[in-house]
């Protein structure tokens, strides 16, 4: 920001563009290429975060949704969210799927997003040697083949319904097998590095169209065996997972009902966010709304109402969890109010546990003195409640 010197301006800018949900930055290592974040605005006081890289679709405008959406996750998790963005036709020809085979002329997508990752690490101040990857459609391809290409530097692998997949198949050339994985890239290989990576494959089991994924003759992608991993992406994210397995990876694959969205084909509307400033979380639930200053609490409250608990039983299991976690702000020790509305009961009151000034209390413990607070000193007014 050195177009607004230094100074306030400066601190300001900073702390719009560079937190929470940033702006977008091209790449230092390929300017062509771009990346946006969200850095819970803990980190600019130290604080030390995980992250996770969230890799677009084809139509690429889901690397905002893939940021904002996970946005809530990160905040309350120390996690900060990295976007790439690739943009269609970075070569001038209008190619809309070279990231996802991770080469696409003279770039190495998996290179971009390493250099991505270290980039914005110095520039937070963070150790992010490792990382956890997230894709889904497009993503999902390059997710799936950056996990072959580098274990080493994952922590978790989520992949979304890729359409084609690499399978580790040593008798099949890249992009189908693996067989000259270390002649193209100068990587070999490393099984006992991908066992150590906990993977996760979700599709829907009816995203049965095929149309964008199966790869005909002529086709630019197109190779002998190009379709054999499956014709229709459930079947494909299963015969990928079922390899995995058998080289002694953890792969669980979670089949969800119906075709999930899209973000890049507008298949639904954005998750709402927390605005900067929000200090608790909330979690909606089909028949209610839990809010609490600290997450802990909160899913104290969901476990009790997911159980057979009412309104009542999660709140005291907010309260009683939020004592823990937030002794300062609450306790056995603390006062307060709770609306009580139970129309099958006829119930409908108001219960106040204010605490209360002694009982002996009166204007003479106070006569002469002035009515503010001071350190170490009890005020008491006579008639009202002692807060």
């Amino acid at each position: 920001m050195q177009e607004l010197g230094t100074g306030d301006a400066n601190a300001r800018a900073k702390a719009i563009y560079d937190y929470g949900q940033t702006a977008i930055f091209a790449s230092r290592a390929d300017p062509r290429l771009h990346m946006l974040l969200y850095v819970p605005p803990t980190a600019a006081d130290g604080r030390k975060l995980d992250l996770l890289v969230a890799v677009h679709g084809t139509g690429r405008t889901s690397a905002i949704d893939f940021r904002d959406g996970f946005a809530e996750f990160g905040l309350y998790n120390d996690c900060a969210i990295l976007c790439p963005i690739f943009p269609v036709g970075v070569l001038g020809d209008g190619a809309r799927s070279g990231y996802k085979f991770i080469e696409e002329g003279e770039i190495r997508y998996d290179r971009v997003v390493l250099a991505m990752v270290e980039e914005v690490a110095a520039k937070y101040g963070q150790d992010w040697s490792t990382f956890a990857m997230f894709g889904f459609s497009g993503g999902g391809h390059f997710t799936h083949r950056f996990a072959i290409l580098h274990p080493e530097k994952l922590w978790a692998a989520s992949i979304g319904a890729p359409g084609s997949v690499t399978l580790l198949d040593a008798t099949r050339d890249w992009w189908v097998g693996i067989r000259d994985l270390e002649a193209r890239f100068g990587r070999p290989f490393q099984p006992q590095e991908l066992v150590k990576v906990p993977v996760q494959m979700v599709v829907g089991d009816a995203d049965l169209e095929t149309w964008e994924i199966t790869h005909q003759p002529g086709g630019r992608y197109y190779m002998e065996g190009a379709n054999d991993a499956g014709a229709t992406r459930p079947r494909a994210s299963g015969g990928a997972c079922e390899i995995v397995q058998r080289c002694g990876c953890e792969c669980e694959l979670r089949a969800r009902a119906g075709r999930l969205p899209r973000p890049d084909q507008g298949a639904g509307p954005r998750q709402e966010l927390p605005r900067k400033g929000i200090k608790g979380p909330s979690r909606k639930m089909r028949n209610a709304t839990i809010v609490a200053p600290q997450p802990e609490a909160v899913e104290a409250g969901a476990h009790v109402l997911e159980r057979g608990g009412n309104a009542i039983d999660a709140a005291l299991a907010c309260a009683f969890v939020q004592g823990v976690v937030d002794p300062q702000m609450a306790g056995i020790g603390g006062f307060g109010s709770m609306h009580v509305h139970m129309p099958k009961k006829g119930v409908h009151e108001i219960l106040e546990f204010y605490a209360r000034a002694p009982l002996e209390g009166d204007a003479g413990h106070v006569a002469g003195r002035d009515q503010t607070s001071e350190p170490g000193r009890l005020r008491l007014r006579p008639g009202r409640q002692c807060l």
